[in-house]
């Protein structure tokens, strides 16, 4: 995670966020999916708890931070920052699964606009299933 908790677009070196303009919204719905179904598949509620090292200290103190902790702050990431546009429907940002669905296909004079105020249909479907699954088996 990233200081203001959301989800680099990619990972390079050791751990170091890949230089990137895209910035698409259905990041943090991966990730808490893939916590969701390990907890599904294994039963495995304990790795909730586990505290995993958060060396910038942001949240918890020298202790370190809970997985379900730093898995909240991502789903408060995806509802609040990222959040729905003007139809209900997820925000787009700079692109959703399709992560050309702006790039290439939207006038230049367009593309603040969408960024600003687009929204994802394959964004909006995709949360009705992870926010739900990850409710149910993370929070």
């Amino acid at each position: 995670m990233q200081p203001d908790d959301s989800i680099p677009y990619a990972i390079v070196g050791s751990g170091v966020p890949m230089p990137e303009r895209f910035m698409p919204s259905d990041q943090e719905m991966w990730l808490l999916w893939t916590a969701a179904e390990y907890v599904l598949s294994t039963r495995d509620k304990g790795f909730l708890e586990e505290k995993i090292d958060d060396d910038k200290r942001r949240y918890s103190g020298s202790a370190g931070i809970t997985i379900r902790e730093m898995l909240a702050h991502t789903y408060a990431h995806f509802t609040k920052v990222i959040g729905v546009g003007r139809h209900g429907l997820i925000r787009m940002l700079t692109g959703d699964y399709n992560d050309t669905v702006v790039d290439g296909k939207v006038a230049k004079e367009y593309i603040d606009e969408a960024y600003s105020q687009g929204e994802s249909v394959l964004n909006a479907a995709m949360a009705t299933y992870v926010l739900d699954l990850s409710l149910i088996h993370i929070f």
